[in-house]
């Protein structure tokens, strides 16, 4: 059931982010095939460092040196708040005062962030692989297609005039953190094509929650896929392509907000998730505001502009009758990846929504 209806005319943000989630997802899987790695739940070599994601190359390992960086000059160069302590404990640095540093106790902002051997053997296999990716879309849906969607998110992206990190960053509660007060260091002449889809995406987050009381990450995950009559929490991680913790927390933020109340299920063991009130606002809102914000673009840049790009990421992400969309072709999980040990999702998620080690889809 790998399938999105061409008859359903999704957001630009979830086409967005389909595109992200599957280019992430294909790189993951290519990044553990090469990798030593372990995993909570299906082991790996003890030694290994935790399995990690693009997300953490992209806004943590990619800017460190065998010499390392303070904590500042790290999220100075990346414009995003590294996960310190998660990094640390999965194996890929070390987190102390500079040795030449003569004060008894230096603020933790000005600690030494270095790569141990195993995260400068990550970094080794990471640095090749978003243009191996790339070359990858370009054998599977033409060159001509994939340089083109470049072109339009890069121009899309210089338009914007934000300098974003090169993956999402946000917590629990919404995946598009603002931008922080001082510059983003951009290291390459060219940007990975996950960045660009990755820096359009949020600048679409962050225009879309100005004028949203809920997140669009939630938006599109969970309001989305609820009503005032009830819905099983527990249909939501295979609705949404979310996995089940995130989907967890996500219901709980939401009750909290008072967005939906949760019961008991009569019917059957589990909880139902409704929409209040304000719940249904929330709804609505989704289905109009992207659309409004898609037409804003169109002004601004220009309706051609943003129309082909529309129709290039429809051209992935979705499919006629029972055909899989064409991003469903590179995510088989290869053979020893965890991905191969978990049950093959159904859809892509309509906004990324990692967790700690930065898998877009939470699991």
């Amino acid at each position: 059931m790998w399938r999105q209806a061409v008859a359903e005319r999704l957001p630009l943000s979830a086409l967005l982010s389909q595109a992200l989630v599957a280019f992430t997802i294909e790189l993951d899987n290519a990044w553990e095939s090469e990798m030593p790695h372990r995993t909570s739940r299906y082991g790996g070599p003890r030694r290994a460092p935790y399995a990690a994601s693009l997300r953490q190359w992209s806004n943590f390992m990619r800017v460190l040196d065998e010499h390392g960086l303070t904590v500042a000059e790290l999220e100075r160069r990346t414009g995003a708040t590294p996960h310190l302590d998660g990094m640390r404990r999965w194996g890929y640095v070390s987190i102390g005062p500079d040795p030449e540093d003569p004060r008894e106790k230096p603020p933790q902002r000005e600690h030494v962030v270095v790569p141990t051997k195993a995260g400068r053997h990550a970094q080794e296999v990471w640095r090749p692989l978003p243009e191996a990716i790339e070359k990858r879309w370009a054998e599977r849906f033409g060159s001509e297609e994939v340089a083109e969607l470049r072109v339009r998110l890069q121009a899309l992206r210089d338009g914007l005039g934000l300098d974003l990190p090169h993956f999402l960053t946000g917590s629990y509660g919404g995946y598009a953190a603002k931008p922080g007060d001082g510059p983003v260091e951009i290291t390459e002449d060219r940007l990975p094509l996950s960045a660009l889809l990755s820096q359009v995406l949020q600048a679409f987050a962050l225009e879309y929650e100005q004028d949203a009381k809920a997140s669009l990450c939630y938006s599109a995950n969970v309001l989305r896929l609820l009503d005032e009559d009830g819905t099983r929490i527990a249909q939501l991680p295979r609705r949404s392509g979310v996995a089940v913790e995130p989907i967890r927390v996500a219901v709980g933020i939401l009750a909290k907000q008072r967005f939906i109340t949760i019961a008991s299920d009569p019917g059957a063991r589990g909880k139902l998730a409704r929409l209040t009130g304000k719940g249904l606002e929330g709804r609505a809102l989704y289905g109009e505001l992207p659309g409004e914000i898609e037409t804003r673009w169109g002004e601004r840049f220009g309706a051609d502009a943003v129309g082909q790009l529309r129709l290039l990421l429809e051209a992935l992400a979705t499919a006629p009758g029972t055909d899989r969309a064409p991003l469903w072709q590179g995510l088989e999980p290869p053979p020893g990846t965890w991905r191969g040990e978990v049950r093959r999702p159904e859809v892509l998620p309509h906004f990324p929504m990692p967790r700690q080690s930065g898998h877009p889809d939470g699991a």
